[in-house]
């Protein structure tokens, strides 16, 4: 029979409070009837993409733990986006010599080690007595993120504080350009 290799513990999504960072760890656990060549595990066991590197091994009976090596000084200056990791073929075999076959996408992992912006595009136009009587106003924020994207789930009223008494009552998104609008206090 043919070997088989699944993912055990699958690599974190690097983000900003590990970008000082340079490794991560995936384990895989290798299995066949009858049973592995544990000779066989090697760094080149696996491949990665962008440049990455696997650094090290620590077999622990069948399964293996690959240490991935950032493809820069860290995460933080390394490429920032989804990394795939590929089971070469030839490399892991069970005692009668088959091999584990070649899966170029056995698991991925992202970093987005890069923090968001946020900058103000419309204020808070100023009170005066030709609008003293409207109750509410908007503000007009423009996040960026150079890395994976924006989470547009956290888009909320808690995003913003305001003093006085005012509250933010609505948020409305467009892509990366949220509106908040802001209600003024009671009376």
């Amino acid at each position: 029979t043919v070997p088989t290799a699944s993912v055990t513990t699958a690599p974190p999504t690097i983000s900003a409070s590990s970008a000082g960072t340079n490794t991560t760890t995936l384990t895989v656990t290798y299995a066949d009837t009858a049973g592995i060549d544990t000779t066989s595990f090697a760094k080149t066991n696996l491949t990665v993409s962008n440049n990455a590197t696997v650094d090290s091994i620590t077999v622990n009976g069948n399964a293996v733990t690959y240490t991935i090596k950032a493809p820069q000084a860290t995460w933080g200056t390394s490429t920032q986006g989804t990394y795939t990791i590929g089971l070469a073929a030839n490399q892991v075999k069970d005692l009668a010599g088959n091999y584990v076959a070649a899966n170029a996408s056995l698991a991925t992992f992202k970093v987005d080690t890069a923090v968001p912006t946020a900058s103000v595009t419309t204020s808070v136009p100023p009170i005066t007595a030709s609008n003293a009587s409207e109750n509410t106003t908007t503000l007009t924020v423009t996040y960026s993120d150079s890395g994976l994207g924006l989470d547009t789930n956290s888009l909320k009223t808690s995003n913003l504080t305001v003093d006085k008494g005012a509250t933010v009552t609505a948020v409305s998104a467009n892509g990366n350009v949220v509106t908040y609008t802001i209600k003024a206090p009671q009376a």
